[in-house]
């Protein structure tokens, strides 16, 4: 086959894969003609697909990671010979090339329409995941379909176990192994915040703090003798990226859902987009804030749970603002406001990179610790 013939097929195949995955009509009994390198070139087009996706959610970049490409080629060699393996069960096994084909060709459309749903919704819930679920599988659940219904010699229910494999090998191999992203997140230097961001007015931000952190800590109620209360502190410490103000802000929101008010929770944060939305999430007013509740607080019969999100270092998470610049909090201030307050139930949950690295120092009886990530490594995204 000549040069032009396999230009000539590489453009059927892609226009035919997505007027099966936008079901327009098809008008040919074999939409997709398929080879080994036909597969190769569509595959490689999913793959810089995969990595458009990554740069999305971590943006700024930084380097390729080695270690996420080795992810994503497990993930893909588990998932195609599962696929596989069940195909050859139900004599599919030829129209395995013709299907990676189609599906590589239109996996643009779950990512946009997965990044869009992400987008419009700013606080996760059980519809907008599974909307988000829907969207991500879209097309492996409508392309086996579409494929075999125009195939004269493949009962269409064989989509069936197709879709089901595809969908149950790739959930199996995110909960066999952790999905490293296939970039590092790029660390924002000094001299680029100033040139990309707009400066704050930290006197402005610093001025405001004293009646911020007066307003969330006026709403804290007494325990209720006899009964195990829970009161909550939770921290966004990154300001330029607005994700970590959106985890505080859904946590509060689940805690208010599950014990009825909001009333004991207090929520500090660093944001460029919203600065004077919370008090800062800084060490004053992290002790400000601990002191306060231990006041409220049956030391023996009651709980805090103190959650922070942001990036983070070995024995450090970041409270990066820059125009304001707070003191990061690390492990050993951390422990000193825990130890100070006379609290003794404690559940500490730190969502951060190396956040293992805070255990050593913070842990005490009665406590409970959840990091994110090993003393060592990167969390989940980072």
């Amino acid at each position: 086959m000549s040069i032009k013939d396999d230009i000539k097929t590489l453009t059927l195949n892609i226009k035919n894969s997505w007027r099966l995955a936008l079901f327009l009509p098809m008008h040919t009994m074999r939409p997709i003609k398929g080879s080994v390198g036909q597969m190769l070139i569509a595959m490689l087009f999913a793959f810089l697909t995969a990595s458009a996706t990554w740069a999305y959610w971590i943006w700024p970049i930084g380097s390729f990671s080695t270690y996420g490409l080795s992810s994503y080629l497990a993930t893909l060699a588990f998932v195609l010979a599962g696929v596989a393996s069940v195909a050859s069960i139900f004599g599919l096994g030829r129209r395995m090339i013709d299907l990676i084909i189609a599906l590589s060709w239109v996996a643009p459309i779950g990512a946009i329409l997965t990044i869009l749903i992400s987008a419009s919704t700013s606080e996760p819930g059980m519809i907008a995941g599974l909307l988000i679920w829907v969207c991500a599988y879209y097309t492996i659940i409508i392309i086996p379909f579409r494929l075999f219904s125009t195939l004269q010699t493949v009962r269409i229910w064989k989509a069936i176990p197709i879709v089901v494999a595809y969908i149950g090998f790739n959930t199996l191999a995110q909960a066999l192994w952790y999905q490293v992203p296939l970039f590092e997140q790029k660390q924002v230097t000094q001299s680029e915040t100033e040139e990309d961001y707009l400066r704050v007015n930290a006197e402005d931000i610093y001025y405001a703090q004293s009646s911020l952190i007066m307003q969330q800590l006026s709403g804290l109620k007494p325990q209720t003798a006899g009964q195990s209360d829970l009161y909550a502190i939770l921290g966004a410490g990154y300001g330029e990226q607005r994700v970590f103000l959106r985890e505080v802000q859904a946590v509060n929101k689940i805690l208010g859902t599950h014990f009825g008010n909001n009333e004991n929770i207090v929520t500090l944060a660093n944001s460029r987009a919203e600065p004077t939305l919370f008090p800062l999430a800084n060490l004053p007013n992290l002790r400000m804030a601990v002191s306060a509740i231990a006041e409220n607080m049956d030391a023996e019969e009651d709980v805090l749970l103190l959650f922070l999100t942001s990036h983070g270092s070995e024995d450090v998470i970041s409270t990066s603002f820059y125009g304001v610049d707070p003191k990061p909090i690390t492990a050993n201030a951390l422990s000193e406001i825990l130890d100070d307050s006379g609290l003794l139930n404690m559940i500490l949950i730190l969502s951060a990179c190396h956040s293992g690295s805070f255990i050593d120092d913070l842990k005490a009886p009665g406590r409970v610790i959840i990091a994110a990530a090993a003393a060592d490594r990167n969390s989940f995204g980072c």
